[in-house]
């Protein structure tokens, strides 16, 4: 799980120092959405609470790495929603069409100006 988070903070580095030319809109799928969906809740307080807003994905044809930024609200720890807050993350699709999102942050400013910088939020 480590290395997989790192792999992906590296590919969102290059993707930070990469020109917005490189990058085309992609429309994500209905199984590629659950993936997603399914993952971010699997990294919240209480992973039954989600509710998300859009997500929007841009995918780098040279490396056929797809980077998604999306919104979710989800419960504190006290049992109360926090409002939206951006996620991030890489979508990695498989060749037998099963695809594995690695999400690489939920929340914070940092989150946000990334996914606003390249238009996914």
């Amino acid at each position: 799980m480590l290395l997989r988070k790192l792999i992906v903070a590296t590919a969102l580095g290059f993707l930070a120092s990469s020109p917005v030319t490189a990058m085309e809109y992609y429309q994500l799928t209905q199984a590629e959405m659950a993936a997603i969906q399914q993952e971010v809740a699997n990294n919240l307080r209480d992973p039954t609470s989600p509710i998300f807003g859009g997500a929007r994905a841009v995918i780098d044809r040279s490396s056929d790495m797809v980077y998604v930024c999306g919104a979710v609200n989800g419960k504190n720890a006290f049992g109360a929603y926090v409002g939206a807050e951006a996620y991030m993350g890489a979508l990695f699709r498989g060749q037998n069409g099963v695809s594995v999102f690695s999400v690489v942050g939920i929340g914070g400013q940092g989150t946000a100006q990334h996914c606003r910088q390249y238009g996914l939020l």
